[in-house]
């Protein structure tokens, strides 16, 4: 009878500890698979902090071309704007390059914009925000380096804001029927102060 309890007292020792090989296996997967996830989270991050800087850019850029008609007021209010806008908690540097200055079409009405560089005659701003070993601001560094072939990842992201011409008519309508409510269809209001007769509202 002691012998039997002995026994399965060992079976169940042996099971218990067929668990810690496999949690040395996978420990290592699981935390490679995190490190992943925050390399590509963090690289997602900076990406869209980098297309609300640029956005912010070229709008700033594309308001002061249209007020003061001057490319170079239209970049500085254009860094200004980028600047305000970190990537990765440190602002954005904005260089000439970064900038471009052209015309916006369309086709149709159901048709996008595109955008074409010209040397003047301009409507349309595009401004890149640009990370990457060849600009100032250098690559995307990533917080869990070694994960992928290079622990720096370059980056530009483009957007473009235009100034888009519409027709805007004034009608003034004198007729009596303008002097009443929609849910008015009797007593007639009094005269205007200019004494122009108001006639009874239709129906």
């Amino acid at each position: 009878m002691h012998s039997k309890r002995q026994s399965r007292w060992l079976q169940d020792v042996r099971r218990s500890g067929a668990v810690i090989p496999l949690l040395a296996i996978l420990l290592p997967v699981l935390l490679l698979l995190a490190a992943f996830a925050i390399n590509i989270a963090y690289l997602e991050l900076n990406r869209t902090e980098m297309v609300v800087a640029a956005d912010a850019a070229s709008r700033a850029a594309c308001r002061e071309m249209a007020l003061t008609n001057s490319v170079a007021n239209a970049m500085v209010k254009g860094r200004d704007a980028g600047t305000r806008n970190p990537v990765g908690g440190k602002p954005l540097a904005f260089s000439d390059a970064d900038f471009s200055f052209g015309q916006s079409s369309r086709g149709s009405l159901s048709s996008r914009y595109s955008f074409s560089p010209t040397a003047s005659s301009f409507n349309s701003v595009e401004v890149t925000a640009n990370k990457s070993n060849a600009s100032s601001n250098g690559p995307i560094r990533l917080p869990i380096p070694y994960m992928f072939s290079t622990s720096n990842v370059n980056s530009a992201q483009t957007s473009g804001s235009s100034l888009i011409e519409v027709d805007i008519a004034l009608v003034i309508d004198r007729s009596g029927s303008m002097a009443y409510a929609d849910f008015e269809t009797t007593n007639p209001p009094p005269k205007f102060p200019n004494q122009y007769p108001v006639s009874a509202p239709p129906g």
